[in-house]
């Protein structure tokens, strides 16, 4: 049974409280200390990007996309002839011709698109563009929404053509995420956290933040890009190697290995590691999810049913307090 040492506390719209319990691992206690130094240094929640996959919510796939293209606009005009995004993203476009409604896979090539311009423009964490360092403050901030609209953008429209044909299997979570987080870097003894079995996220489980900002992890590339590794592929695919105190919490329902879904992806997933020179099994390779702390189910909702906790949070989509052992922060009331 898992062991659990420190407790935090986050207020939904000033009427939920989830209480999460943080595990005893050793990674775990460096994620939880840099969650409270991002805290108590009081940076910036990213508020407007606490949730996805909520269909029902008013940042839906036409709010997303119109949100892509005023920022892409913002970067146009500043960059002029210098650097350019030739598209207008319509999330009609973005399914297939027969409708929103069929199995069918949407397109997702445009957002391969989109996740390419954002590397383009900032670079690399060991190399930033010069694009970017010559942007001003409203240009650095359209720039870094690229990756967050596109990551947004992905999960509603999983969890909205789930809603439809399969409701119970909606991927809606909450990333907590602060601008200017300080990172770690892992140790070898923080990989065993990692791996296949990561993969997969329970309900209610809460997952260390890694680096998201730049670049696509091996698993990322092999869903999105169907495995190509060309042109539009990342331009930073690699091994993780930081983590920070930024965090995700699970909400839908638990995936475990011998789901029969699963268990065919994740076999097609190695199999396309051995065929790119990559060991599935090496832990170093940071594939997965590190769990860090579990959400006390019972205690914050009165119930373990993800489709209940869903219609419990889903008018509540707001953070307005979290509390640590050693910190709390109050956030004004109401998102973007």
């Amino acid at each position: 049974m898992a062991r659990y040492t420190s407790m935090i506390t986050i207020t939904l719209a000033d009427k939920i409280q989830i209480f999460i319990d943080v595990a005893e691992h050793a990674l775990a206690l460096k994620w939880y200390s840099h969650l409270e130094g991002s805290l108590g240094n009081n940076l910036v929640l990213e508020k407007d990007y606490c949730f996805l996959g909520y269909p029902d919510s008013h940042r839906n796939g036409t709010y997303i996309c119109n949100e892509i293209n005023r920022h892409i606009s913002i970067i146009n005009v500043f960059f002029g002839s210098r650097y350019n995004i030739p598209e207008t993203y319509n999330i009609e476009e973005m399914f297939p011709a027969n409708g929103r409604y069929t199995e069918e896979e949407p397109n997702q090539e445009p957002l391969n698109r989109l996740h390419m311009y954002f590397e383009e423009l900032q670079g690399t964490s060991e190399n930033i563009s010069s694009m970017y360092t010559d942007a001003d403050n409203v240009t650095k901030n359209s720039i870094r929404k690229l990756n967050l609209l596109c990551h947004e953008l992905e999960s509603w429209i999983l969890s909205y053509r789930k809603s439809i044909n399969r409701p119970e299997w909606m991927r809606f979570s909450q990333l907590m995420c602060w601008i200017n987080a300080q990172h770690f870097q892992l140790e070898p003894s923080d990989y065993e956290h990692f791996g296949l079995d990561a993969l997969c996220k329970e309900t209610g489980g809460v997952y260390m933040g890694i680096n998201k900002s730049i670049g696509k992890s091996h698993y990322e590339v092999f869903c999105d890009e169907n495995g190509k590794i060309d042109d539009l592929t990342t331009t930073a695919l690699r091994p993780q190697y930081v983590g920070s105190g930024d965090f995700d919490i699970e909400w839908a329902k638990t995936i475990v290995p011998t789901d029969d879904f699963k268990a065919k992806e994740m076999q097609e997933f190695k199999d396309w590691l051995v065929n790119i020179g990559c060991d599935p099994y090496d832990k170093l390779l940071g594939i997965g999810h590190p769990k860090v702390a579990q959400v006390n189910l019972h205690k914050s909702f009165d119930t373990y049913d993800h489709l209940e906790i869903y219609d419990l949070m889903k008018s509540n989509l707001d953070v307005t307090c979290i509390q640590t052992d050693n910190t709390i922060v109050h956030y004004k009331n109401g998102i973007v």
